[in-house]
């Protein structure tokens, strides 16, 4: 009797710490995902802010670099047509 008694208690505590287990996960998870919400929502006007920034500064370092790169060009071009002059 008591050995069944202790078989029944493992079960029962094993089945009982896996409920707990996976109750605590979704508690967990449920609180990060609605805090995550919560914070992407409230912070949404200055995230969207902070990327369209970050987009004009890239786009503004793309148009500096491919100038600086077709001035560089013209002015090899240039060089390559005046040692050809001479």
């Amino acid at each position: 009797m008591r050995v069944l008694f202790l078989k029944t208690h493992n079960g029962v505590s094993r089945a009982l710490r896996y409920a707990l287990l996976v109750l605590t996960l979704v508690m967990v998870l449920g609180y990060g995902v609605r805090v995550t919400l919560a914070v992407l929502l409230d912070r949404l006007p200055s995230l969207v802010e902070m990327i369209s920034v970050v987009l004009l500064l890239g786009l503004l370092v793309v148009v500096a670099v491919k100038w600086h790169h077709n001035r560089r060009m013209r002015r090899a071009t240039v060089d390559l047509q005046d040692s050809a002059l001479w």
